[in-house]
């Protein structure tokens, strides 16, 4: 039965995680805030990835609208984002062709800690010219639970710590999706996000 389960474990563990995600976070600051991406030339886009950050529990559904600018000169609908868990990746693979990216949030408050562009063809995060805000909005300085500054740069500053592949080795899934993230809603203060699953624990003792 131990060389079953160490059999079993070796392949089961290893990579099981990694040890490094995107954590510099930026949040748009109210209804309609967001930023372009200038790709510096016309891109064949294959994917984009948005990395969700920490943030209170009200924040999330937040959506992330993604446009693209078009060979008019005017900015066409790609795909919409929509923010539903901490320390995940959240994909668009909808192809499109163009020299700069817009992306608005329907909503303020949601943390997002890294931007990924990759061209099609490519694994690695394409290098974007610069990323600049829609508009300027007063408040865009505000800072997350944690007290980090949320700054526009934050979202191409951990481009080595992109997952391209599997997504599982920088994502939180099964348990971790409300234990680590109520623990932090503790530590930083905030309402609980897991308050049904206490609840329930505690009818069934």
């Amino acid at each position: 039965m131990l060389v079953m389960t160490l059999l079993y474990a070796i392949p089961a563990l290893y990579n099981l995680g990694g040890f490094k995600i995107p954590e510099t976070p930026w949040s748009p600051a109210d209804k309609n805030d967001g930023f372009v991406v200038d790709l510096g030339r016309e891109v064949e886009v294959a994917k984009v990835m948005l990395y969700q950050g920490y943030n209170e529990e009200k924040y999330d559904g937040t959506k992330f609208n993604i446009k693209f600018l078009n060979s008019n000169g005017t900015y066409s609908e790609s795909e919409t984002l929509e923010k539903s868990g901490f320390f995940s990746w959240k994909v668009s693979t909808k192809e499109f062709k163009t020299s700069k990216i817009q992306i608005t949030a329907d909503k303020s408050g949601a943390a997002i800690n890294e931007l990924a562009i990759f061209e099609k063809g490519s694994n690695k995060p394409f290098e974007v010219k610069n990323i600049t805000p829609v508009e300027q909005i007063a408040n865009s300085a505000g800072k997350s639970p944690d007290g980090k500054a949320y700054k526009l740069s934050n979202l191409l500053d951990e481009q080595d710590r992109v997952d391209f592949y599997t997504l599982s080795s920088t994502s939180t899934y099964f348990d971790e999706v409300f234990y680590p993230r109520t623990a932090l809603d503790f530590i930083y203060k905030v309402h609980p996000f897991e308050r049904l699953i206490h609840l329930l624990a505690n009818i069934s003792l």
